[in-house]
Parts: structure tokens; C-alpha cells; sequence
């Protein structure tokens, strides 16, 4: 349909071209839209017969008439169909010349052109007419003019090139393309039958076209060549092209596009679909908008794809796609860069574009981030940067939300295909995922952030290192971030690790997550339906778990929280002997070196001594460097206790098993506090006992067992506060007073009491029990044999000594005044039997009784027998007292005799009596009547 001279299809293509680069909001007057009923062509003007005489032969001849000065064409006319019938015949344009000359032949030079374009309209009153749409002025124009039967210039010759100069064409308020203005120095205009061309003469030959509307849009260029087809073309095959053959340069509102080499258009006039396409130093600016600043793309080829709308309110032309190629295509902005190879911008509902897509068609993609969160991006597959507000706008208009309503939460989203990186040297963030990324992100400098990675999975910042391989979650805002590394469930095929800035680190399948705050502090919630979750550091590990809680600051420890069916700890020390490994259903930690652990009960072991504590509540504390003290207490309930356990290293007959039951309890390392130094300086001062050397320190309700082999009883004690180096069986009992009880292999039983009760090693390593006199109580040592009928002699005796009482497995040594007295079987005194002295042996062969000695002042008793001297020897076996004098006699009594001699010796149950001179026996045997 030809409506307008060709010049008015020139200023058309040269709109629609503009429109399908940069217009991405619709043209509604753009074009011509599909629908519309054509006006209706007149008859072809019947051809102009030149002027012809005939001479007086009767013969014909052409007459040139030679046509100058002003000169006015009205063109061909439409006839128009309106509304109630009624017809209007519209111009289609009116040429008009200020002056005009032949050429040759039927070329026309004319000067001053005038061209008025007049569409069909209504005048003020309403009346329809036609009204001025459109003006061209040229300086010069060359046509080709046809003549009428005169031989007048009648009209231009449309198979012939226009040639224009010095050409301004301006469009009206009315005209179906507005306020439009085209000026460029010269045009060549051909029509046919089938199209009309339009062509600058030289590659060259600049133009500009502006559309003065909301906004304003330019479009400059050297060398035009377009082609618009005639209504007489199928419209199924009918094509619009044009070429700017070099430098176009299109602009509108924010974006515009530019390019070096050449621009071409190829619009389907059936389907409205048009191509465009730039070649060589292609450059688009404002792709993403105002919003993120002045945006630059850059590539060696464009192609983009128009589609033109319809009628009514809709209608205009809205581009589809635009894909910008080359070797190293870049968008950058004063903050952003990427490079890719391959770069397509798809619109949104509202026709703005809202995604771009950078592919490096086989070579990573790349996207920087500067200003002053600079960030680094790279994919191996396509990244996806997608404008969501853009998206979302025009929706929300259509419910009166106001436009960018989304922008402060979510402006941007980028999507990275492929394996995926993203750095931040400046806070020293990382993040890696194999099977691609998401990011969502707000314009506002105080909005919220979202990214997600899938596949396998790193996370790095100055403080943490994370990883995974089921993807991650993270969630930034200005003073916090929040990561949650796999599903939002304890999944068992999420394998994680988490390494701190503190040599702290974390794994496990399940559930991770950890919110960082922006002032150092994190916190941590791990859950593993494997109860496999595992903590290490330098100085612990801590396996075993089902859900762990912890809080760090700067990478370092402030507080964990251990939960599972057992969980298992191992606490390292300096030396790898020392350490000590804990079970228990729930571990916390107030640093990350100082542990507690509470279960039913809690259970400790330490590799050094073989040891094994039970408690309800088992703390370990690190007291120095490489050092650990463990502190073991139960409740003030006396059956509630504690329990620490001691496999003997030996065995054989001496193999025994060590158990302590308090209600508090520490084991305490090598450097041991304050307050136990002095307690050992004040007690365990004994040569050979060291206080540097690892302890136990058990308190309130003592009780310690010693149990053989085969479970049978060998020794219990109890007290108030018990102080022992395990490794070497040295300790301090102390109570009100404590007891000691040990079974004898000959069936008696060995009971010691006294405040102060201190074990060590002899130098030869046998064991020894020392019981310590305290002001107002002495300490007391009881030997007992009540499971017979009868007593023996000595099975049930008391002695209380006023010194130390050294007991020796074969041998008790009384350093003190001792008085012995012997208990009948209700534990009373029998006044049958007794023995003082200053001091006293006890033998044993270490299965009975066998000798008792009495050094100084030596008295003894037994029923009607006494005996004194500065020495007696008991023989237990063979019921024998052996007294000796040193200087002096000694004495033996019983009844009606008086003995005195230098060394006597008496059978208390026989009443055989022996003398002896030096070391001779003297006297003869008396026997008792």
C-alpha cells in the first residue's frame, strides 16, 4: 500500500528500524498495523500522449515544449470511504517548486521544493478533510517528469530515480509517525511496480532521523539502501528491507546502539516479525537501564528480532530478542564487567529487557563486580543476569503498585550455569559450585541478597572454610549472613566439612547451617541422622554426635553444645600418654578446650593409667598448656556417686581393679593447681612422691575398692577427700576418721582408721599404707577374724598407736606408744589379752599373722602370763613370747611365780618357760602345776 511518497516510506523504515533496536515500549502509531483497511488506490493515471502537429504532407511530428519557473504537482488522489457512506478524495501529496528547468528530456531540475503529505482527517467544526501530516523540503530535486496532452509537466515518472538535496522532511502532531524530522544531505528514490528503493548515491553520505515524542529518538548513519515493497507484492512473500551500510547509531531515552559496519532490516509484512542485524564494533549503552548507571555492550555482531502489534491500544512494535556475538563480547558499567562470547537480552511483559544471557560458547563466562562490594564471577556454562523489577513492573502497574516496589528487595538475579566461582578479595569470600549458581540480589545498598549453589559446593571467608555436595543456601544482609550448606533437612547423602580461621573444624552428613553476624560472631546448628558428626581441633576430637550447636567468634570457639546416643570425645594433651578419651549423651564446651560431660552416666578413660571414670557430670578443663584437669561430681544424694576405675597393669595373683566412688572427683595433670601443690607439700612430703605427676582428687562420700581378678574383695576404704597418683598407687585418705578395710588371704580382715591416711611406694615398689596420728586421734589398725566359731590367738586385736603406722604387704611398723587389745566377737574389749609398748612390728608371711614385736617399755598380757622387757617377740604360729633386756632383766609372771632374767622366753598357752645367760638357755624347764 502505497499511502505516501516514497520519501514518507523512507522516513518509515527508518522509524521502524529504530523502533525494533532500541523501543521497548510500543509504538502505538509506529507503523502500519495489520488490520487496517488500505485506502483505496484510484485508476492508474492513463498515459500522458505528447503533443503532436502535422506538417502539410499530412505527416506527424513530436513538438518539444521546453516547461520553467515555479512549477505545482498535484499527485495522485485516494478516495476515501467514510463513515456513513460518504467519500473524500485525499492527495496523496502536492509537490511545489520555487523554480524548475529541463534537463534533458523529460528531467527536471527544480529548486525550492515543497513537498505537503495530507492524510484524512476532521476539521475544528468536525467536518471530514484533508489535513497536512507530513512536509519535505529539498533544495534541489532532480525527477523525471511525464507530460499531459499538452505537453506539460503532468507528473514524476516513478520507474526513474528522485534525487533530492539538501532534504528535511518534518511530520505532524496527526501523522501516523509523530513529530518525526529526517535531514540528510541527498537521496535517490526509485519506484516500480512492485517497491520502492531509497539510496544514498555514496556509501558515505551521512543522515539523521529524530521522533520527537515522550522520548526523544535518534537515528544517524552513513550510506542508506532500504526497500519497501508495494501492496501489488503477496503479502505473504512481501519484505521490507533496509541497509545502513555504515557507523548506524540509533538512540533512545537511556539505550542506545552503534556500530562500525553495517545495519540491516528484514521485516515480514505478513507476520511483522522484522531481523535487524549490526556488524563489526557493535557497541549498545543503557541495556539494563538507569538504574544500574551507564551500561556499555560491546561485540562484533548484533541480531535482533522485532514483532509489530495489531491495533487499538496495543498496538506499535516490540522487540523480541537481541543477541550480541563476537570473540570477546563485553558488558561493563561503572561497576560491572563480563565477558563471554555470546551475550542474547530477552524482554519482559512490559517489552523492557529484563534478562541477559552470556554464553562462552565452550570458554568460561566472567562478571565483575567493583565499587565497594567488588566481586568476581565466573561460570563454565551460560550466566544469567535477569532485571526482576523489570520483569514484575508492569505487572504490578496493573494493580496500581507503584513501579520499582521490588527493587529494593529484589532488583537482580543472576543465574551461573556450569561449574560456578565467585570471589571477593577484598573480604576474602569464595564460592564454588560444579553444577551452577543462583543469585538475587537488591539494588538498595541495605538489601537483602540471595544466592544458591548446586552440586558440590565451597564457601570461604576470612573466618570459616565450608564445603559441601548437595549445594548451599545463603541469605546476606547488611549486618548478617546466614548459610545453610544442603536441603533445608538432615539428609544422609549431604556429605559436609566446616573449617574455622582457629584450626576448628566440622563434618558430617545432614543438616549445616551458620549465621554470621557482621561483627565476628557466628553460630552453628549441625545435625546428622548418622550421628556422625564430627569436631576436631589441635587439642580435641569429638565424634559420634547427632546434633551439634556452636558459637564462634572471629573462627574461634565461644560455646558447643554435643548431643547423640554417645557422643565420643578424645582430648589430646602434650603428652600423647595423657590423653583422655569421654562418652556421653550430651558434650558442651564453654571455648573449644574446656569440656563438660553429662550422661547416665558420663564415661572417661585415660590411656596412661588405664583408668575409667562413671560420673553424672564429668568436666575437663585445660589448666595449662598441653594440661587437663578433669573434675567428676555427682549430687549431694549419698547413692548417687561417681566412679573412677583402675585396671592394674599386672597380672597374675596381683592383678586387682581400683574403684573410687565420690561424689566429686578430679584428675588432675601434671601441673597441678595451687591448692593441691600445698596439700601435698603439706602430706605427701615422703621421698619419692612427686606432685608433678598426674592425680586424682576425689571429695565428699570417698569410698575406694580394690577388687581381684576374679571379683572377689581384696580392700575398701572410705573418707572424706582422697588425693592419688594412679601410676604409682600413692595417695592421701583423709576423714573424720577414714577407714581402711582389707581382707587377708588367711580369712581375717584388716581394718585402719585415722584422719590422715597416705599410700606410696617403697624404694623396693612394694605399696605402703601410712596412717598419720592427728591431735585427739591417734590412728588405729584392726585385725579380725569373727567369720569362725573360735578365736585364735591375735585374730581379733585393736592396736592404737600414738605415731605413724607404716603397713607394708608383709610387715606394719608402729612408730609411736602402742596399745594392743583384743575384741571378742562383737568388737568389745577383752581384758584377757593385751600388749603396750613404744613401738611395734607386725610379720606376715602375706597370708597371716606370724610375729609381733615390742621395742621399749614392752608389756604383755595373756590371760594369767605376763610379760615385760625392752623387746618381746610374739611368735603367733608357735604361741610363744620371747622377752629381752637390754642391760637389764626382764620379767615374766603368771601364777605364784616371778621370773627374772636377762632374756626369758614363755609358750602362753603351754606355760613352758626358757633363760638364757648371753646366748646360752640356762634353768631348767618349769612347767606350770
Amino acid at each position: 500500500m502505497r499511502k505516501i511518497l516514497t520519501f514518507l516510506a523512507l522516513v518509515s523504515v527508518s522509524a521502524v528500524v529504530l523502533h525494533l533496536t532500541i523501543g521497548f515500549e510500543n509504538f502505538t502509531d509506529a507503523v502500519v498495523r495489520e488490520g487496517d483497511q488500505p485506502l483505496t488506490r484510484p485508476e492508474e493515471d492513463k498515459k500522458s500522449t505528447p503533443l503532436m502537429q502535422t506538417d502539410r504532407k499530412g505527416r506527424e511530428q513530436e513538438v518539444n515544449i521546453s516547461v520553467s519557473g515555479k512549477l505545482t504537482l498535484p499527485m495522485r488522489v485516494e478516495r476515501v470511504v467514510l463513515e456513513g457512506g460518504y467519500e473524500l478524495l485525499i492527495p496523496l501529496y502536492t509537490l511545489h517548486a520555487e523554480d524548475s528547468e529541463p534537463v534533458e528530456d523529460d528531467l527536471f531540475r527544480l529548486e525550492g521544493v515543497r513537498v505537503v503529505f495530507q492524510e484524512a482527517g476532521v476539521d475544528e467544526n468536525g467536518v471530514p478533510t484533508a489535513v497536512d501530516v507530513g512536509e519535505l523540503v529539498a533544495s534541489t530535486a532532480f525527477v523525471q517528469l511525464g507530460r499531459d496532452a499538452n505537453g506539460a509537466p503532468s507528473a514524476i515518472k516513478e520507474d526513474k530515480d528522485i534525487d533530492l538535496r539538501d532534504v528535511e522532511f518534518t511530520t505532524q502532531p496527526g501523522a501516523r509517525i509523530k513529530n518525526m524530522h529526517l535531514t540528510v544531505d541527498r537521496i535517490l528514490v526509485r519506484s516500480s511496480e512492485e517497491s520502492t528503493r531509497l539510496r544514498t548515491p555514496t556509501a558515505d553520505q551521512r543522515f539523521e532521523l529524530t521522533i520527537r515524542d515522550k522520548d526523544e529518538i535518534v537515528m544517524t548513519g552513513r550510506g542508506l539502501d532500504a526497500t519497501i515493497p508495494s501492496d501489488r507484492v503477496d503479502p505473504a512473500t512481501r519484505q521490507m528491507q533496509i541497509n545502513v551500510l555504515s557507523e548506524p547509531v540509533l538512540q533512545r531515552a537511556d539505550l542506545s546502539l552503534k556500530a562500525s559496519g553495517e545495519l540491516a532490516y528484514r521485516e515480514s509484512m505478513a507476520s511483522g516479525v522484522a531481523k535487524i542485524s549490526l556488524a563489526e564494533d557493535v557497541e549498545i549503552r543503557g541495556l539494563a537501564g538507569s538504574d544500574l548507571g551507564d551500561m556499555v555492550a560491546k561485540g562484533d555482531q548484533l541480531d535482533a528480532v522485532l514483532v509489530r502489534r495489531g491495533s487499538g491500544q496495543s498496538s506499535g512494535a516490540v522487540w523480541q530478542s537481541i543477541r550480541l556475538g563476537g570473540e570477546n563480547v563485553a558488558l561493563s558499567s561503572q561497576d560491572l564487567a563480563l565477558r563471554c562470547r555470546q551475550m542474547d537480552v530477552s524482554p519482559g511483559v512490559g517489552g523492557d529487557p529484563y534478562l541477559i544471557t552470556a554464553d562462552g560458547l565452550g570458554s568460561p563466562v566472567t562478571l565483575e563486580q567493583g565499587g565497594a562490594n567488588s566481586l568476581a564471577f565466573s561460570a563454565s556454562g551460560r550466566i544469567h543476569l535477569c532485571r526482576v523489577h523489570q520483569y514484575f513492573d508492569p505487572i504490578y502497574r496493573g494493580f496500581g503498585i507503584p513501579a520499582g516496589s521490588t527493587s529494593s528487595w529484589a532488583s537482580q538475579l543472576i543465574i551461573f550455569e556450569g561449574d560456578s566461582v565467585v570471589e571477593d578479595e577484598g573480604s576474602g569470600l569464595f564460592i564454588s559450585a560444579s553444577d551452577g549458581m543462583q543469585l538475587l540480589r537488591s539494588d538498595v545498598s541495605t538489601g537483602p541478597s540471595l544466592a544458591m549453589g548446586l552440586g558440590k559446593v565451597a564457601v570461604t571467608n576470612t573466618d570459616l572454610q565450608m564445603s559441601g555436595n548437595a549445594g548451599f543456601t545463603l541469605w546476606q544482609q547488611p549486618l548478617e549472613q546466614k548459610l545453610r550448606l544442603g536441603p533445608a533437612i538432615a539428609s544422609a547423602n549431604h556429605a559436609f566439612s566446616l573449617d574455622s580461621a582457629d584450626g576448628l573444624s566440622f563434618s558430617g552428613h545432614g543438616l549445616c547451617q551458620v549465621l554470621q553476624a557482621a561483627d565476628g560472631h557466628a553460630a552453628m546448628t549441625l545435625e546428622s541422622p548418622l550421628e556422625d558428626l564430627v569436631l576436631e581441633q589441635e587439642s580435641a576430637r569429638l565424634e559420634g554426635v547427632r546434633r551439634l550447636e556452636a558459637e564462634l567468634f572471629e573462627g574461634k570457639p565461644t560455646s558447643l553444645f554435643a548431643t547423640g546416643t554417645e557422643c565420643h570425645l578424645e582430648r589430646k594433651t602434650s603428652d600423647p600418654a595423657e590423653s583422655i578419651e569421654g562418652f556421653a549423651s550430651s558434650i558442651s564446651s564453654s571455648d573449644g578446650r574446656n569440656f563438660a560431660l553429662l550422661g547416665s552416666p558420663a564415661r572417661l578413660n585415660r590411656e596412661l593409667d588405664g583408668s575409667k571414670l562413671e560420673a553424672p557430670t564429668i568436666d575437663i578443663y585445660q589448666i595449662a598448656e598441653g594440661e587437663v584437669m578433669v573434675l567428676a561430681e555427682g549430687p549431694e544424694d549419698s547413692q548417687a556417686k561417681v566412679y573412677l576405675i583402675q585396671e592394674a597393669a599386672e597380672s597374675g595373683a596381683n592383678a586387682s581393679r581400683i574403684q573410687l566412688e565420690a561424689n566429686s572427683i578430679r584428675l588432675l595433670p601434671r601441673l597441678v593447681p595451687t591448692d593441691v601443690r600445698r596439700l601435698a607439700s603439706l602430706h605427701l612430703g615422703a621421698p619419692g612422691m612427686s606432685v608433678d605427676q598426674p592425680h586424682v582428687l576425689a571429695s565428699n562420700k570417698v569410698s575406694v575398692t580394690q577388687e581381684a581378678e576374679d571379683g572377689s574383695l581384696l580392700a575398701r576404704a572410705y573418707g572424706d577427700a582422697f588425693l592419688m597418683r594412679i601410676s604409682e598407687r600413692a595417695g592421701l585418705l583423709t576423714g573424720a576418721p577414714a577407714i581402711i578395710q582389707r581382707n587377708q588371704e588367711d580369712g581375717k580382715q584388716v581394718t585402719a582408721r585415722a584422719r590422715k591416711v597416705r599410700f606410696e611406694s617403697a624404694l623396693d615398689g612394694d605399696p605402703v599404707m601410712v596412717l598419720r596420728p592427728t591431735p585427739g586421734y591417734p590412728p588405729v589398725l584392726e585385725v579380725s577374724g569373727l567369720s569362725g566359731d573360735e578365736f585364735g590367738d591375735f585374730e581379733n586385736i585393736r592396736v592404737t598407736c600414738q605415731g605413724d603406722i607404716y603397713a607394708h604387704p608383709d610387715k606394719v611398723d608402729f612408730l609411736g606408744a602402742v596399745e594392743v587389745e583384743q575384741l571378742d566377737a562383737e568388737g568389745n574389749v577383752d581384758p584377757s589379752m593385751s600388749l603396750t609398748a613404744d613401738r611395734m612390728e607386725m610379720l606376715s608371711d602375706g597370708r597371716q599373722l606370724r610375729e609381733i614385736v615390742a621395742y621399749g617399755d614392752a608389756e604383755f598380757s595373756f590371760n594369767q602370763v605376763q610379760a615385760s622387757g625392752d623387746r618381746l617377740i610374739i611368735d603367733v604360729v608357735e604361741t610363744s613370747c620371747l622377752a629381752i633386756g637390754d642391760g637389764r632383766n626382764v620379767h615374766i609372771v603368771y601364777p605364784g611365780s616371778l621370773f627374772r632374767a636377762r632374756m626369758l622366753e614363755i609358750n602362753y598357752r603351754s606355760m613352758d618357760l626358757k633363760s638364757w645367760l648371753g646366748n646360752h638357755e640356762i634353768g631348767p624347764v618349769i612347767r606350770s602345776r
